[in-house]
């Protein structure tokens, strides 16, 4: 039987691939939604027969955007239990975060993601 710190690295892993995947989904789907525009010309077809394509796919990465936030909030829950239980635990992904109950204005949608990426 494994002791709370290998479960705990474990767990931080896992955690770490499962933020990776949904990024990767929302990257896959911006990019072919970011194509359609090229696949509509070279096809000759009128804007009228893609635009409810064009709705579907923001609904789905609106969808992908509420579903990273659940896991940022899922993370940031897991490393509340983590320090009320002492664990210690090597991160596994990115490190350069903001500081638990830190004053950083919380991001609701997916406006500030894009405003944040595309200042820098």
């Amino acid at each position: 039987m494994e002791d709370r710190n290998e479960t705990a690295a474990r767990v931080a892993q896992m955690l770490a691939q499962s933020e990776t995947a949904v990024d990767q989904a929302y990257s896959a789907l911006a990019g072919f939604a970011a194509s359609l525009p090229e696949f509509q010309t070279n096809a000759r077809l009128s804007a009228v027969y893609g635009h409810e394509l064009f709705d579907m796919l923001t609904q789905a990465q609106s969808k992908i955007v509420e579903a990273r936030g659940e896991v940022v909030q899922a993370h940031n829950r897991l490393a509340a239990l983590q320090r009320k239980l002492r664990i210690d635990v090597v991160a596994t992904g990115p490190v350069d975060k903001p500081e638990p109950g830190s004053d950083l204005p919380k991001p609701t949608g997916i406006r500030p993601f894009l405003a944040e990426t595309l200042a820098a």
